[in-house]
């Protein structure tokens, strides 16, 4: 069972509330463990939720939403 630590917190091995690590979040109270947003999204600044990327950025799913490479662009929110 894990500790109740708030949304973007989560309790490992140890049983206490820590952090999740950058670029992972956690969406509900009492996680085990955090877990990647996902193609065209990325944490938001407390690692509690994830947000689409922005037009004219992208995200694979590793991490963080970046500028699209020169000569291309996105329209919409969430590319990927």
């Amino acid at each position: 069972a894990c500790v109740l630590c708030a949304p973007g917190w989560y309790s490992g091995d140890d049983n206490r509330c820590q952090p999740c690590p950058i670029n992972l979040v956690s969406t509900q109270a009492g996680a085990c463990k955090c877990s990647p947003c996902g193609v065209g999204s990325e944490p938001n600044a407390t690692n509690s939720g994830c947000q689409l990327c922005q037009p004219g950025s992208f995200s694979d799913g590793n991490g963080f939403c970046q500028r699209c490479p020169l000569g291309q662009f996105s329209a919409n929110a969430g590319a990927a």
